[in-house]
């Protein structure tokens, strides 16, 4: 017997609709699934909302126990066109006088004019970094060395009376009288510059110390007893007039750098020299400036400070230094081999590297950039210009405007916190709608939780509550500001800060940040309330899931046992309907015929 495959169509009946009705009772069930899932879901954003409100106050809270909430400085200057200053909150508040004498600068040169787009000359630029010497300290070393050569020279005098007198060796002791006179005028004519003069020296002097040690003992002893004046006056005259060389503009002290080589070519130009230099990115920028028919190279170095000048050496293809002339010297600076090339004649005005100078109450700082720092805690002071006879006076002051920015930001984040949780937890009887978490204690508990901290103290402050700095708690659990009186507490040295930040290892009397930043991650930990709630929520829908899946696929499973029982019985009424048919045509025809 075939199976019906529409049901109905045999028996003419509407089993299909029986079916679904019969079906729909049975999936009843689901649609109550369903309202579960959509009321835990609920629950769940519910609960993201309370600890996104908690991660908002936890990080408020890490960042009052940083110091620079509470330490902000606001720094000033008598002088803002001379020097500006800053201040970090690790500064202390005081004020100090400022005199600026010198500014840091770079050094710079630049060439004498030449044709422009002519070769400069084949050879090799020497570059090197380092410090010319000092013109004032130079002055004052040329004084102490010709005060010195002036007292070499009476020793002359007196070494040579001492020898024409009545001496145990006449003949050696005269000797040592023009070997001494002699090493003095080859004091008085070494430039410490030539080497030949440097060379003449030094043989002078071997040959002083020649004549001593031929002296007869008697005369030796004689010489020695002469009156101090006259034995000390032989101090090292050579040595302080290669001191007040050295410190000379002339004289170049080279960095521990090596030298940069930049080769230059027969057909080189000043714009190609230029070129190279840059490319040697040795501290010393190029540029050349032509003023229609000419070019000039000017140099100036990367950064300021007095280490941070410079020498220029050119070399001709043998090596040889180059000292002046129509060749490559033209783009040297090199003041202590001679007046040529940027030195020379109608070369640019030179300036110096030289480093900042100032004083700071009287003390004298000195600086290789307009910048000092390090001098004072936490402040940095820029020079500007220089300050001439009236010192500048630089304030720096506490700032309590953070202070109390933050904790009325604490005050909104806190409020925020209380209102969600009042929000979830509240039921509204006009509407009858109740929130997700309405009769939940654990809403209970952490409002509780902040009540009680809210309301408790933090010891080692002078101000233990706060109420003492104007943050209050009402009756609905939220917090209200007297910003006039927290703005007080502010100014109260660092009272304010130690009632938020002190950590006494004390839940019950650490600061207020301190416990509301631990509440907050006791309750956002994985094994806090917020996370256990969290996951007895996810495994509620979990088992809805399962329970959704498992009662559809049993409704499944009866409709379908549903309809191959009505498809048979659809079949058997239209065979059962089929035979009445012939039946009923058969007794039809059977009275037809005996009739």
């Amino acid at each position: 017997m075939a199976l019906i495959t529409s049901l109905g169509v045999g028996s003419t009946l509407d089993m299909s609709g029986i079916v679904d009705k019969l079906v729909a009772i049975r999936k009843s069930p689901i649609a109550n699934l369903i309202a579960s899932e959509t009321k835990v879901t609920a629950k769940v954003s519910a609960l993201g909302q309370i600890k996104s409100k908690f991660a908002d106050v936890q990080d408020l809270m890490e960042k009052l126990l940083l110091p620079s909430a509470w330490g902000a400085r606001t720094a000033t200057s008598s002088n803002t066109s001379v020097a500006t200053i800053s201040a970090k909150e690790t500064a202390n508040v005081t004020s100090f006088s400022l005199a600026v004498t010198q500014l840091a600068k770079e050094q710079s040169a630049a060439s004498a004019k030449i044709t422009g787009g002519q070769a400069v000359g084949a050879g090799t630029l020497k570059l090197r970094l380092g410090t010319w010497g000092d013109a004032g300290a130079a002055a004052s070393a040329n004084t102490a060395a010709a005060s010195a050569l002036a007292d070499d020279q009476a020793a002359a005098t007196a070494i040579t009376a001492f020898a024409s007198g009545a001496p145990a060796n006449g003949t050696t002791a005269g000797a040592y009288a023009v070997a001494y006179t002699a090493w003095v005028a080859s004091v008085g004519a070494n430039d410490h510059a030539t080497p030949s003069l440097q060379s003449a020296e030094t043989d002078a002097l071997a040959a002083l110390d020649a004549a001593k040690a031929a002296l007869d003992p008697a005369d030796l002893a004689a010489l020695d007893a002469l009156p101090a004046s006259v034995t000390a006056a032989a101090t090292d005259a050579s040595a302080l007039k290669g001191a007040a060389v050295s410190a000379s503009a002339g004289a170049f002290v080279p960095s521990t750098s090596a030298d940069v080589g930049i080769d230059v070519t027969a057909e080189d130009t000043v714009s190609t020299i230029a070129a190279k230099i840059n490319a040697a990115n040795a501290g010393v920028t190029a540029t050349v400036f032509n003023d229609g028919t000419s070019d000039r190279l000017l140099l100036r170095s990367a950064a300021t400070g007095a280490e941070s000048g410079f020498r220029l050496q050119a070399f001709d293809t043998s090596d040889a230094m180059l000292v002046g002339g129509d060749n490559l010297s033209r783009m040297a600076f090199d003041p202590a081999s001679g007046a040529f090339g940027m030195n020379g004649a109608g070369a640019g005005t030179v300036q110096y590297a030289q480093d900042a100078k100032a004083s700071i109450d009287g003390f004298d700082v000195t600086s290789s950039s307009n910048k000092l720092e390090g001098n004072l805690p936490g402040v940095t002071i820029n020079l500007l210009a220089t300050t001439g006879a009236t010192p500048l006076t630089m304030t720096i002051t506490k700032d309590t405007a953070p202070a109390v920015t933050s904790l009325t930001d604490f005050v909104t984040k806190f409020n925020a916190l209380t209102d969600t949780l009042t929000e979830l937890s509240k039921y509204d009887p006009a509407t009858k709608v109740a929130g997700e978490f309405q009769g939940d204690s654990m809403i209970y508990t952490i409002e509780n939780s902040l009540r009680t901290l809210i309301a408790s103290s933090s010891l080692g402050a002078s101000m233990q509550r706060l109420t003492d700095v104007g943050i209050e708690l009402n009756a609905q659990g939220k917090l209200s500001l007297n910003v006039a009186k927290l703005t007080v507490a502010a100014n109260n040295g660092n009272a304010l800060q130690q009632l938020f930040a002190n950590d006494n290892g004390n839940a019950q009397t650490n600061g207020f940040a301190v416990k509301l930043r631990d509440l907050a991650a006791s309750m956002l930990d994985t094994t806090g309330s917020l996370a256990l709630k969290s996951a007895s929520l996810q495994k509620a829908l979990e088992t809805n899931a399962a329970e959704q899946l498992k009662t559809s696929d049993e409704v499944a499973a009866f409709e379908a046992r549903l309809r191959a029982q009505y498809a048979v019985m659809d079949a058997q009424i239209s065979q059962s309907n089929t035979v009445s048919r012939i039946l009923a045509a058969q007794v039809a025809a059977y009275n037809k015929n005996t009739s």
